[in-house]
């Protein structure tokens, strides 16, 4: 498989082969009980796959755009975003998705508030590379991103990203509900200090 998420409702797994040009349906055993057909445009698109529970389909990341199929393989909606998407997820009910061009540009963190525009959010050190990225939710009721990343092309290591709400911030993302820290990321300007805290070790 090229891309797997866990669909916590159905209590199953989506996995996405380009191979097969299908994404399956796994039970609890990893076993291939179900298939969605592919269009082969799609099959060449996808770049990972993650379970909307809003939209109650699946969340597809492109290289350019962010779709949500049904379960059934409808095509939802389709949100052109940019160029070099390479991994996507759904948090807080709304899409996130993280943007890299090239080793010698940092990897961008970007989402779509419920209404608005896409807004960039964040973004990694130029060493990271992303590869994966899921939702974090913490007992004490504190959450945030977990990204996958390759570092200097030579190791993954962890980064997790949180958000802080401040005076000035913006309806349109989700806050924690703790103090947030954050490892190995570096914050974008754009944001207009809705995050802070910097710093720490991955």
């Amino acid at each position: 498989y090229n891309a797997i998420c866990y669909d916590m409702l159905s209590g199953c797994y989506w996995a996405f082969s380009r191979r097969e040009g299908r994404i399956y349906r796994l039970d609890e055993f990893l076993t291939e009980v179900d298939h969605i057909e592919l269009q082969p445009r799609q099959t060449r698109s996808i770049v990972d796959i993650d379970y909307s529970y809003k939209q109650k389909g699946l969340l597809l990341c492109l290289p350019a755009s962010v779709g949500i199929m049904s379960a059934d393989g409808v095509i939802m909606d389709n949100m052109q975003v940019g160029q070099g998407i390479k991994t996507a997820c759904e948090f807080h009910g709304l899409p996130f998705w993280c943007n890299h061009y090239s080793w010698q540009q940092p990897a961008i963190i970007s989402c779509r508030p419920e209404g608005g525009e896409a807004e960039d959010t964040a973004c990694l050190q130029s060493t990271h590379a992303p590869l994966g990225m899921c939702p974090v939710y913490r007992p004490d009721g504190g959450s945030g991103l977990m990204l996958l990343a390759h570092k200097n092309a030579t190791y993954p290591c962890l980064v997790e990203y949180h958000y802080v709400e401040t005076t000035d911030f913006n309806p349109g993302y989700m806050p924690c509900t703790t103090s947030c820290t954050v490892m190995s990321i570096q914050p974008n300007a754009g944001v207009r200090g809705a995050l802070q805290g910097w710093g720490g070790t991955e």
